[in-house]
C-alpha cells in the first residue's frame, strides 16, 4: 500500500479484530507521503515482517509500478506479479549509532532510533551502542536486532534483574536476532551473513537465561567478538540448552578474550551451540581459501554448565581443516568435562 491512507489494517478491521479471527500477517509494506508506515500498523500487523524499504516504483505516475531490484520487495517477492523483478542482493542499508546517557533505558533508546531511521524507509544494517562511562543501567528485555550489533560498554554495568522476573515476556537473552535478518547472501547459499555481533567493555550481572540467541534464524555472524565482558549469571533458563544458542545458525568466526563468565551451574548443558547443518561452505565461504576462527585468550569461566554439561555442540565442524583454534591463558573450573574435545566437534581436522 503506497499513498492509501494510514491505519489500513485498524479500518481493515472496522477499528479492531474479534477474538475468534484467525490472522495470518506476512512481508506487507505500508507508505504513506514517502513516510513508512511500519511503527503505526504494528499495532494490527503484528508478524514483524513489515517491509521497511520504499518499493521504489519504477514509474507511479505513468502506471509503471516496477519495484527496485534493490529492495525489500523484490527480496520477498511482495506486491502484484507483473511489477515484480529479480532481487539483486544488494539492499540498500543504513548504519546508526545510538549514545545512550546513563539516566535513559538501553533498549527503548535503541528501538526508537530503528523505528527513526525505518519510518524515513531505510533498512537498519549496524547498530552501535554506546554507553555512558561507568554507568548503570537496568534491563528489563532483550536487545533484539536484525543486523550487526556493536554494544561499547565503557565500563558500564547492566543489571538485567527486570528481564528475570517471572512475567514469561521478560525473560529472553540478552542479545536476540529479531524476524527479519539484515545482511547479505553469498552465492546460493540459504543463509543471512550479519556481519558483526560485539560486546567490549561491559559488565552484565543478574543474568537468568541465555546471553545470545539467533532467534532460529538461518544466519551466519562472521564475526562474533566478547572482548573484556563480565558477565555473572544466575541462570534458570536457557534457550536451546546454551548460553551462546544458535538454533538455526553459527558463527564463522568467535572470539573471546579478557573476560569473565561465571554462574550457578544450573541449567546449560552447552557454552556454546551450533545447527548441526550450519558449517563454512554451507555459509556460502570458500572453505579451500577461508577458516573458521575459534579464539579464547586471557579468560576466567567458573560454574557455567551442569553437571553433564558440554562445552559445545560443534558435530558441524568435526575434523574439518578449516577450522583454526587458538586457546591460551584461560581458566575453566566447574564447566563440564571434555571442554577441548567439545570445543573441537570431537577431533581436530
Amino acid at each position: 500500500w503506497v499513498d492509501c491512507g494510514k491505519d489500513i489494517i485498524r479500518r481493515m478491521a472496522g477499528g479492531r479484530f474479534g477474538g475468534n479471527a484467525p490472522l495470518t500477517f506476512a512481508y506487507n509494506t505500508y507508505f504513506e507521503n514517502g513516510e513508512n508506515l511500519a511503527e503505526s500498523e504494528a499495532g494490527y500487523d503484528k508478524s514483524g515482517t513489515i517491509l521497511t524499504t520504499n518499493p521504489d516504483f519504477a514509474d507511479a505516475a505513468a502506471g509503471d509500478f516496477t519495484i527496485g531490484a534493490s529492495t525489500q520487495q523484490a527480496e520477498f517477492q511482495t506486491g502484484a506479479p507483473k511489477w515484480l523483478v529479480e532481487f539483486n542482493g544488494t539492499l540498500s542499508t543504513v548504519d546508526i549509532t545510538v549514545e545512550v546517557a546513563a539516566d535513559e533505558e538501553i533498549v527503548a533508546k535503541i528501538n526508537a532510533a530503528v523505528a527513526a531511521a525505518e519510518k524515513a524507509g531505510s533498512l537498519v544494517g549496524s547498530t552501535t551502542v554506546v554507553l555512558a562511562e561507568k554507568a548503570n543501567y537496568a534491563l528489563a528485555s532483550s536487545i533484539v536486532t536484525n543486523g550487526s550489533l556493536i554494544i561499547n560498554g565503557n565500563g558500564a554495568t547492566i543489571d538485567c534483574t527486570g528481564a528475570t522476573e517471572e512475567a514469561a515476556s521478560l525473560r529472553s537473552p540478552f542479545i536476540m536476532i529479531g524476524n527479519s535478518p539484515v545482511g547479505t547472501k553469498l552465492g546460493e547459499s540459504a543463509y543471512t551473513i550479519i556481519e558483526k555481533i560485539a560486546v567490549d567493555n561491559l559488565n552484565v550481572k543478574n543474568l537468568a537465561t541465555s546471553i545470545f540467541y539467533d532467534n532460529n534464524k538461518q544466519i551466519c555472524v562472521a564475526d562474533m567478538t566478547f572482548d573484556t565482558v563480565e558477565f555473572a549469571l544466575t541462570t534458570d533458563t536457557v534457550v536451546n540448552e546454551a548460553l551462546i544458542s544458535y538454533k538455526g545458525g553459527g558463527a564463522k568466526d568467535f572470539t573471546i578474550k579478557n573476560s569473565t563468565i561465571s554462574g550457578n551451574g544450573a541449567v546449560a548443558k552447552y557454552f556454546i551451540r551450533y545447527n548441526n547443518a550450519a558449517r563454512l561452505d554451507r555459509y556460502g565461504y570458500d572453505k579451500e581459501t577461508e577458516l573458521m576462527v575459534n579464539t579464547y585468550n586471557n579468560n576466567t569461566f567458573y560454574n557455567l554448565l551442569k553437571e553433564d554439561g558440554q562445552w559445545g555442540n560443534y558435530s558441524a565442524i568435526a575434523g574439518q581443516n578449516y577450522v583454526s583454534f587458538d586457546v591460551q591463558k584461560n581458566i575453566w573450573v566447574d564447566c563440564g568435562k571434555d571442554i577441548i574435545r567439545r570445543m573441537a566437534g570431537g577431533r581436530f581436522g
